[in-house]
C-alpha cells in the first residue's frame, strides 16, 4: 500500500523533476552571473569536493604497516627468548656465564701459540656445537613456556662451555710450563 502511494507520488512529480544534465556553457553561465554581484567569490576548480579516498587509503596503508611490524618485532623477539628473559635470577646467572666464557675466550687468545693452533680450533668447534644446541633450547623455551628442564639445558650449556674453556686453559698453560721446563733444561 505505501508502495503505491510512492509510485503515485512520482507519477505526479515526473514533469516537474530535472533529469538532464546541464549544457556545456552551463559553469561559464554561472560563473558569470555570479561575477555580477558584488563581494560573491567562485572557485576555479570544478572538484570542490574533498576526495577523502586517497588521505584515507594513505593512512590505512600507513596503519596496517605498523600494526605488522609491530607483530613482526613482537614474533621476533619472541622467538630469541634468552634464559635472562625468565627471571631476575636467570639474567644475573647468564650474565655471569657470559661474562666468564667472554673472559676464558680473551685469556685463550692471549695465551695460545702457533703450536696451539690445533687444540683452539678443536675447543672452538666444540663451543661452536654447544651454542648451535643453545639456539635450539631457546627455541624450545618459547615452545615450552619456561619449562624448568629447558631451563635446567641452558644453564648445563653454559656449564659445559666454560669448562670447555678452562680445561683449554688449563691444557694451554701446561704446555707453556712444559716449554719453559724443557727450555730450562736446555740452558743447563
Amino acid at each position: 500500500m505505501k508502495q503505491d502511494k510512492l509510485e503515485d507520488f512520482f507519477e505526479k512529480i515526473r514533469d516537474n523533476v530535472d533529469i538532464y544534465e546541464p549544457s556545456d556553457t552551463h559553469f561559464e553561465n554561472f560563473s558569470r552571473r555570479l561575477s555580477a554581484i558584488p563581494g560573491a567569490t567562485l572557485k576555479q576548480d570544478k572538484n570542490n569536493t574533498i576526495n577523502w579516498f586517497k588521505p584515507l587509503s594513505i593512512a590505512a596503508a600507513i596503519a596496517l604497516l605498523l600494526i605488522s611490524s609491530l607483530f613482526i618485532f613482537q614474533n621476533r623477539d619472541e622467538s630469541k627468548r634468552e634464559l635472562a628473559s625468565v627471571s631476575d635470577e636467570m639474567y644475573t646467572t647468564q650474565s655471569f656465564f657470559a661474562s666468564t666464557i667472554a673472559f676464558k675466550l680473551k685469556e685463550i687468545k692471549k695465551t695460545a701459540t702457533i703450536a696451539d693452533k690445533e687444540l683452539v680450533n678443536d675447543a672452538m668447534n666444540q663451543l661452536d656445537k654447544l651454542d648451535i644446541d643453545y639456539q635450539k633450547l631457546k627455541q624450545d623455551l618459547v615452545i615450552s613456556n619456561n619449562d624448568t628442564r629447558v631451563i635446567s639445558a641452558m644453564i648445563e650449556n653454559f656449564q659445559q662451555r666454560a669448562t670447555l674453556l678452562e680445561n683449554v686453559l688449563e691444557t694451554l698453560q701446561q704446555n707453556k710450563l712444559n716449554k719453559n721446563y724443557s727450555n730450562e733444561n736446555n740452558i743447563l
